[in-house]
């Protein structure tokens, strides 16, 4: 339990200090809020599912990258932490190596530069080297993989119906994520209209939105190519599934949003001695 509960403070501790070095103060305790206030976060804490040490790891990734972007400083330093924390990622959960593969992709089109992404191989290549070993000699075969052919695969994927239910489960599931009242998505938004947008930090803004959209749209598509049943891996797994980017896309949508410019405190006002 404890394992867990370090994860999810340190989840919300990269999210608020990536958003304060780049967005400012305020604008990393109004993210770190909204995370906070998302009451699934916590009951997966409870739960102990790696789910969120995976999702960790991909926040922690593209803000690294994020970083990289705007100290220049520190830019190789910063892409080989991040191609580590995405390599980790793959190291911890399947969902990680599809995660790094988006983390790559959304970084190479954010810099349009190949040898952008050479740091992050390198910093991906240890943990990365660890889990081609355990592939290669100790894991079982992939149920996704070892059960399924392509003539039934392309038969599931053609399927309407299936569709259909997959995107009636997305959509019913975002109209109650975080298993609260008050739906997180809204604090987001709130956010959004109160701040603002503002098209600054192009790199990190980027490679978010896009490691999050390949990232879902894989998630979606092994459902539908899965033998097992769909119905309950959507009321089992999808979730969770959103769970793991939920904080990457909380950190993706203020680093497009305005910093809050905070009013500065009245200067004292001196006594006057009379003499």
């Amino acid at each position: 339990a404890m394992v867990s509960v370090l994860f999810s403070l340190a989840t919300l501790g990269v999210l608020v200090s990536g958003i304060a070095l780049l967005r400012g103060k305020t604008a990393g305790q109004m993210a770190g809020l909204v995370l906070a206030a998302t009451l699934f976060f916590w009951k997966e804490t409870a739960a102990e599912y790696a789910d969120l040490p995976v999702g960790f790891f991909l926040l922690s990734a593209v803000a690294l990258l994020g970083l990289a972007g705007a100290f220049a400083a520190e830019h190789l330093n910063l892409l080989l932490l991040a191609g580590f924390a995405a390599g980790v990622g793959a190291w911890t959960k399947n969902e990680g190596l599809l995660m790094l593969l988006a983390v790559g992709l959304g970084w190479l089109v954010a810099t349009r530069k190949l040898s952008e992404v050479v740091p992050l191989l390198i910093g991906a290549a240890p943990p990365g080297a660890v889990v081609a070993l355990f592939k290669l000699t100790l894991a079982p075969p992939n149920d996704l993989v070892a059960r399924n052919d392509p003539a039934s695969a392309l038969q599931r994927l053609s399927q309407w119906t299936r569709l259909a239910e997959v995107a009636a489960a997305l959509a019913r599931e975002l109209v109650r994520f975080g298993d609260f009242a008050l739906n997180p998505l809204l604090l987001l938004a709130s956010c959004a209209l109160l701040l603002g947008w503002e098209w600054r930090h192009r790199a990190g803004l980027v490679t978010g939105a896009l490691a999050l959209g390949l990232t879902l749209g894989g998630y979606l598509l092994a459902l539908l190519l899965s033998p097992a049943a769909l119905g309950w891996q959507l009321d089992t797994a999808l979730s969770r599934l959103l769970l793991q980017l939920w904080p990457c896309a909380v950190l993706t949508c203020f680093l497009g949003l305005k910093p809050l410019a905070v009013a500065a405190p009245p200067a004292p006002v001196k006594k006057i001695r009379r003499k």
